[in-house]
This record gives structure tokens, sequence and C-alpha cells, in this order.
């Protein structure tokens, strides 16, 4: 039912193309792509396409072909070697600090191993994989994947479940994740009362507008809800139960970002 609610971000463009224009170089318009030699940051040249592991019988060599963008574990134990190759279906991350990578198998969503981190400018291992491994096995859950991507459709109400229906996947944060789903608001542009069902951002409350980025930004949460579900403009207390709040600042994958409402 959400996804029939969206326009997309190119039915914004007719009223709206400057905003648009300025939008798509966003963090949010970049926050996952599709893969391609624009927006996987990694380098694919020889010697620079390597991740050496702590494991000396182990590294990782990232690959571009005509077919797409591949990431293979190579292994060297008992004297020859093994590979284990997987496809780059997802960019994740708009590079100001780094991008991880996630794949799909069948219609199950996993994380790749080897990330990209800007500063170094170099391939890294992927948060939550120990260095020196070989695995690829690391689901991408609702919660992670609701605040990179637009939509997708869960197939488990699950909270631990990686499964999705790839053919609804909308990667970008797009503009409806902020102003609500727009198909009404652009149909309503043709009739008499052009402008309607949208949300106005300026018109709520302090507390609705900080929420807004809250769903993403607001500190650890738990979801209520089924992923996705959130409409903007509405208390976000309906969708996430508040994780306690904690006097030591922790800093996760995506450094500190703890804001907690008051």
């Amino acid at each position: 039912q959400a996804q029939r609610s969206y326009s997309g971000d190119e039915a914004c463009r007719a009223c709206h193309a400057e905003i648009i224009e300025r939008y798509y170089k966003t963090a949010h318009k970049l926050t996952s792509r599709a893969p391609s030699e624009e927006s996987i940051l990694g380098s694919f040249a020889e010697r620079e396409n390597v991740l050496k592991t702590s494991n000396p019988n182990l590294h990782f060599r990232m690959e571009s072909k005509p077919e797409g963008f591949y990431q293979t574990a190579v292994s060297t134990l008992s004297g020859g070697a093994t590979e284990h190759t997987e496809r780059i279906d997802i960019v994740i991350g708009s590079g100001r600090v780094g991008q991880t990578y996630l794949y799909w198998r069948g219609d199950s969503l996993f994380q790749l191993p080897v990330s990209y981190w800007t500063d170094l400018a170099a391939w890294v291992n992927s948060p939550g994989y120990r260095d020196g491994t070989a695995r690829f096995e690391r689901p991408v859950v609702p919660r992670c994947l609701e605040c990179h991507v637009t939509y997708a459709m869960p197939l488990s109400p699950l909270a631990s479940s990686n499964r999705y229906n790839p053919d609804t996947l909308v990667v970008g944060i797009s503009c409806e994740r902020c102003h609500g789903p727009a198909r009404e608001h652009v149909e309503s542009m043709t009739r008499t009362a052009p402008g309607a069902n949208i949300v106005r951002l300026a018109k709520l409350s302090r507390e609705r507008q900080m929420e807004v980025c809250a769903q993403c930004h607001g500190g650890r949460r738990f979801p209520q809800t089924a992923a996705f579900s959130y409409l903007p403009g509405e208390p976000l207390d309906k969708y996430y139960s508040r994780d306690q709040p904690n006097p030591v600042a922790t800093v996760d994958v995506h450094g500190n970002q703890v804001a907690l409402l008051r």
C-alpha cells in the first residue's frame, strides 16, 4: 500500500525543478545507489583492488567486469586456492565517510565483507565481519535498510528477517521519506485545489519536525510497527520505542549520531 502511494522524485520536477537538481547531489539521495563506476568509490585498478587480511592465507579481490562488479575471497590453504565470489548489487553510503556493499541471494539481502573508507581511500573490512575470515553471511535487516533506502517490501514480519521483494527496492532517501507519499499530491495539481495531501515540514511542530530526522538519526530505537511504515508528521513513538539514555557516548559504524529528543 505504501509503495503504491509513492510518486517518485521525478514527479516533483514539474513544480520544483531547482530543488530536485540540488537534492540529487545530497547525501540523502546518494546514500544508496545501483553499482557503477561512478557510485563505487573503491578502486578496481590492479594492486589497488586487493584487501589483505591478518590471515596470510586469505585476501579479497575486487573486480569490475562488463556484467557487473564483484568481491572475491581468495583462500590459499592446503597449497591450493579456493574462491568465493559475490556480485555487488547495492551501494550503501554517500561516500562522505565510506561505503558498504550488499548482494542478493534470491530474495535475501546480505552485506559483503569488504567496504570502503573515504579517509583512507582504501578497501577495509566491513563492519560486523571479523578480520581474517571469509564470510558473506551478515544479513541486512529492515531497521538498517530503511535508513538507507526509501522502500523495500519485507517478505516477513520478523525484525530479524533479511527477506524482501527485490523488485520493490527504491534506492536513496527520497523526497517522500520526509514529505510523505506524494501520489495524491501530484494528482491534485491538476484539480481545483492543488497542493493537497503533502506534509509541509514548516507547518509541523518543532517536535514533529525533529522526528522526521530522528527516524534515522535519533539514536537507538526499537521498531513497534512494520518497516517503512512511519509517516512524517505522526508521532515517532507510535512506530519506535526509545532506548534508555546511556550516560556514556558510544560510537558505531556511523560515528556518534545520538540525539535524544526531549
